[in-house]
């Protein structure tokens, strides 16, 4: 198909691909909403020469929206990427080791960002780091910071989630 094309054409050198191009892909696609240039920067530890490399990779392949935000042209270049018999082995990405690089780059913070205090509890568990999972929805710095930027319905709607992320 067109990916496959396109991907063996542009992505020859497997190492470039790992190392430059795959650790993007894989924060991108296991978030859950597009992410800012700053925030994927953030999660990769990326300057603007690291990030502006990727997207030359990809052209009009991945863009940023109105709203500054980056996503796939078409939503069926994730869909390739996610599926290992269709991408191969060589390009399909691991949706795993996205919520590993998102969860692990939070560390020992004290002040939480809004995409931090609503999802990160699900990319501990999608990473299958489940102690994380436990050790943050008890903390209660966690919590109280959840209270205090989420109206008292959706602070529960995302408490009853995660208790149900448990089993």
């Amino acid at each position: 198909g067109v990916y496959e094309q396109y991907f063996s054409n542009k992505f020859q050198d497997s190492e470039v691909y790992a190392r430059d191009v795959r650790p993007a892909l894989e924060v991108l696609m296991s978030a859950y909403e597009p992410m800012t240039e700053p925030e994927l920067q953030k999660y990769l530890q990326w300057d603007n020469y690291e990030l502006e490399r990727f997207f030359s990779c990809f052209g009009s392949f991945i863009v940023k929206n109105t709203n500054e935000r980056i996503v796939p042209f078409h939503a069926s270049l994730f869909d390739w990427l996610g599926i290992k018999a269709k991408a191969g082995i060589l390009y399909w990405i691991d949706k795993e080791r996205g919520h590993r690089i998102i969860s692990q780059s939070v560390g020992q913070t004290t002040k939480y960002t809004l995409y931090q205090l609503r999802y990160l509890t699900k990319h501990l568990v999608k990473s299958g780091d489940r102690k994380r999972f436990l050790l943050t929805f008890c903390d209660p710095d966690y919590m109280r910071q959840r209270q205090s930027v989420f109206p008292l319905y959706d602070f529960f709607k995302l408490f009853f989630e995660d208790l149900a992320l448990w089993y």
